[in-house]
């Protein structure tokens, strides 16, 4: 049998334009740039050539629930495991954000790292067995198997991502983790992955997944997580005045990025466009959310 071809992911040209971060302006995904200073690249850039103070984003992650500079939790996620944006695929950033909601929206809290590594892990992407880590998306944050957390089925390969990185100013507050900058290099095959938690670390858990067990059997499904978040226009991995558990539902509710409701149809759809499971399942709520 011949050997599998590599599999690769490289910097591409990017088509992100002017008119892309206007259009992020409009849906409340950037503030003007007299808040935070961001720029398409060049169309000849090959690959990113940040200047000082920029680092390096991805539009397509945006479409999964991050908006620069990133909640503290996902800024204190890639800063824990050594990691920039562009080490870590549409994928990883869907399942961190689907753990920051599922923590604001149905465990009434703040996320912690702590349970974050009860819950999921890091896996290497290489181009093949014992070789170089894909150039982007390097490591891949993965639902432990069996674990206590809903569940629904992501796409399979989402592509092009690569293709859609700019660059914007970190403004993450001094006293947190910054929004880490660009790396030149790809990640080394030796990066160190995350460990099981010890029984030590996993005890104060306990009571926490005594809870998860009530919510997945009370219904909680992992379609619940993303429509919840698309439906109420807020955006999880973002920098917010509250939990979504505060969420008020009204139009000026300071945790919106618009203050346009979607249509059921239309929060249907964009709950399908992020995950491989069938629009009919995308419309069914498993458990309703809680907020105020």
């Amino acid at each position: 049998m011949p050997p599998k071809a590599p599999i690769t992911c490289n910097w591409m040209r990017s088509n992100v334009t002017n008119e892309t971060l206007a259009n992020f302006v409009k849906s409340g995904y950037l503030p003007k740039k007299e808040v935070m200073s961001y720029r398409a690249p060049d169309p000849s850039e090959e690959r990113p050539q940040p200047k000082d103070g920029e680092v390096v984003i991805f539009a397509d992650h945006m479409s999964r629930g991050f908006a620069p500079p990133g909640s503290k939790f996902f800024r204190d996620v890639l800063n824990f495991f050594d990691l920039r944006p562009q080490d870590i695929g549409p994928n990883s950033v869907s399942n961190i954000c689907n753990f920051q909601v599922f923590c604001e929206v149905y465990l009434g809290e703040e996320p912690s790292l702590l349970l974050f590594r009860e819950l999921f892990y890091l896996n290497r992407q290489n181009e093949c067995a014992n070789g170089p880590s894909l150039e982007l998306g390097g490591i891949s944050i993965q639902r432990r198997r069996d674990c206590l957390f809903p569940y629904a089925e992501p796409p399979s390969h989402p592509k092009d991502w690569n293709m859609t990185w700019f660059y914007c100013q970190d403004t993450s507050p001094a006293d947190e983790s910054p929004l880490p900058g660009f790396r030149p290099t790809r990640l080394e095959p030796t990066h160190p992955l995350s460990d099981k938690l010890t029984q030590a670390e996993r005890q104060p858990l306990l009571p926490t997944i005594n809870r998860i067990k009530a919510l997945l059997g009370n219904g909680l499904n992992g379609i619940d997580l993303v429509r919840v978040w698309i439906s109420w226009r807020v955006i999880p991995l973002s920098r917010r005045p509250g939990l979504m558990c505060e969420y008020t539902g009204r139009k000026d509710d300071p945790q919106r990025h618009s203050r346009n409701d979607l249509p059921e149809d239309v929060a249907e759809e964009e709950t399908k466009a992020l995950l491989n499971e069938s629009l009919a399942d995308c419309g069914r709520t498993g458990l309703a959310p809680f907020c105020k």
